[in-house]
């Protein structure tokens, strides 16, 4: 049963291979980005607390 409720969309065409790319690129460095600074930030708690990190 097919009800639209008063709407009638157009059928989306798929998006771009490249915009899918972009997306992929973008989350990846954002995620590198995320562990580079947790990384940083428990360098720094270690040398508040008197650890050595080498």
């Amino acid at each position: 049963m097919n009800v639209s409720h008063g709407r009638d969309f157009p059928p989306r065409r798929p998006s771009p291979a490249w915009r899918h790319l972009a997306w992929f690129g973008g989350l990846w460095a954002a995620g590198v980005l995320v562990v580079g600074l947790a990384a940083m930030l428990l360098r720094l708690l270690m040398r508040v607390f008197g650890l050595t990190t080498g």
